[in-house]
């Protein structure tokens, strides 16, 4: 870590490091086109991959439709999320098994979290408006790898004033997160075959 007038600053090797792990990352690999296509078929969003990270939710990549001029603050790439906020958060926390969960400590009512919750991993989809942004609409999806073990959530981030085409961005989400889950299994077959 370089030193630097009186501190210490991060240096040039976490630039190598995040290059490194968006070429050899399983998970970006399989989801980076299918997102660039996602967003471009829903229009006027962002397409965001999360991962849980800690005691909260991180994401690990995003894409923008071509041309949008809709902009998603507060979903940057490496920006930690609330673990128990927005829809990306909760398709997570909704999937984590129950040792998982009593690590993690919630800031908000445990029994109306769990409620809610129970109903997303029944519905196999989170929706949640204004809770990490407001007058923003998010819709995301677990991400399941082999064994279906958890890898994180999809999401879409739409301005509010589209919920009338929630259900249309549902499906066409729920498609993109199988294309991913498809892609992980064949990547995973494919190391297995040649190892």
């Amino acid at each position: 870590m370089p030193y630097l007038q009186g501190r210490y600053v991060l240096g040039s090797a976490i630039i190598e490091y995040d290059y490194a792990m968006r070429l050899h990352d399983p998970l970006l690999a399989a989801a980076h086109n299918v997102m660039a296509e996602l967003a471009d078929t829903v229009g006027e969003c962002d397409a965001m991959l999360a991962r849980l990270y800690k005691d909260r939710v991180m994401c690990v990549h995003r894409e923008r439709s071509h041309g949008s001029e809709f902009s998603a603050v507060g979903y940057e790439r490496g920006r930690p999320m609330p673990i128990d906020r927005g829809a990306a958060s909760k398709a997570i926390l909704a999937h984590l098994g129950a040792r998982e969960l009593r690590a993690i400590k919630h800031s908000s009512g445990a029994t109306t979290l769990r409620n809610e919750l129970r109903a997303i991993a029944a519905q196999g989809f989170s929706v949640t408006h204004g809770e990490v942004t407001p007058g923003v609409l998010g819709i995301a999806v677990p991400i399941f790898g082999s064994n279906r073990t958890l890898e994180g959530s999809l999401g879409l981030i739409v301005s509010d004033d589209r919920k009338g085409t929630q259900k249309e961005m549902i499906g066409t989400l729920i498609r993109a997160q199988k294309q991913i889950e498809s892609n992980l299994a064949l990547a995973v077959a494919a190391h297995h075959f040649e190892g």
